[in-house]
């Protein structure tokens, strides 16, 4: 990621930005991706992430056409309304 002189201003809040690594997390479908160590522009404030361009392209060209280097067996839970202690 070319770092600019200053970080960003975050999008949603206005809030400061660090560069940190993450990992990106999309659904499509009935499918969830996961992609590590992306590089973010992660807000102090909101925990709002962006990405730069080139960064941005990439995840897009992973998501549709890469080859996953693991698949993870994900547990699901129902949320059950009634079960909510008052």
């Amino acid at each position: 990621m070319n770092q600019p002189k200053h970080n960003p201003k975050c999008s949603t809040c206005g809030g400061s930005t660090h560069v940190s690594t993450i990992t990106y997390e999309q659904t499509i479908g009935n499918e969830h991706v996961l992609i590590t160590g992306v590089p973010a522009y992660v807000c102090d404030q909101c925990d709002s992430r962006q990405f730069d361009f080139n960064v941005a392209a990439q995840l897009e060209r992973l998501v549709d056409s890469g080859t996953p280097v693991r698949t993870v067996e994900t547990p699901v839970y129902e949320f059950s309304p009634e079960a909510v202690i008052t």
